[in-house]
């Protein structure tokens, strides 16, 4: 269920390469989209932990993941170093809520750097087809083409 539509092909019936399955717009879909202005900034404020889960779900399936072993180890790093950062803070007066507030400001100050990423992005096309196969889409070409920048 698409939450932005940064196409109007996106409503109705589309197929998800990225899901690998069909997906119908419904009724939630289509309410979400008409107040994407007014959502985009708080969505985007905890879209690192939607990063984090959906980082687990590729490692944690079947599908082919380069070096998916270190990309595990190195994700179980981050999950230990974060929980021993948070767990270092000193238990104040608000017990743990200091701790949670935290968390959740450092995020919600790291999604201002997911909203560069996705105004840099939202704009250029997307590639579809196989990447880094040959001399015309190998990376340094496919992030100029698929990338703009912008300037704050």
């Amino acid at each position: 269920m698409p939450i932005f539509a940064v196409s109007p092909e996106i409503f109705g019936r589309f197929f998800s390469s990225y899901h690998q399955h069909w997906v119908e717009t419904d009724a939630a879909a289509r309410f979400l989209v008409s107040y994407q202005h007014w959502l985009f900034y708080p969505i985007m404020a905890f879209a690192r932990f939607n990063l984090y889960a959906q980082a687990w779900l590729l490692l944690l399936s079947d599908e082919y993941v380069h070096n998916k072993k270190w990309e595990m180890v190195a994700s179980a790093g981050f999950i230990a170093w974060l929980s021993s950062l948070v767990a270092y803070i000193p238990v104040g007066p608000w017990g743990n809520w200091e701790r949670v507030l935290y968390l959740l400001v450092s995020h919600n100050v790291a999604g201002l750097l997911h909203v560069q990423i996705c105004l840099s992005h939202f704009a250029m096309e997307t590639y579809h087809g196989v990447p880094y196969k040959g001399e015309e889409d190998e990376w340094f070409r496919m992030q100029l083409a698929t990338t703009l920048n912008i300037d704050w």
